[in-house]
């Protein structure tokens, strides 16, 4: 088994238009992103994504 895993993590800001309450004022939040990517084999050159596609 072949586990390839991306984690990034990033801020950002906004605010909601025409919303009575408080976030309408410029707020942020962080983010998580996970990214995986699992194969069972790889190919005749041990390769188990052709990017090139």
């Amino acid at each position: 088994m072949y586990l390839l895993e991306l984690v990034e993590t990033f801020s950002a800001a906004h605010a909601l238009r025409n919303y009575p309450g408080v976030c309408a004022r410029i707020h942020g939040h962080n983010w998580e992103i996970k990214i995986g990517l699992r194969c069972e084999t790889t190919d005749e050159n041990g390769m188990t994504v052709d990017y090139a596609v």
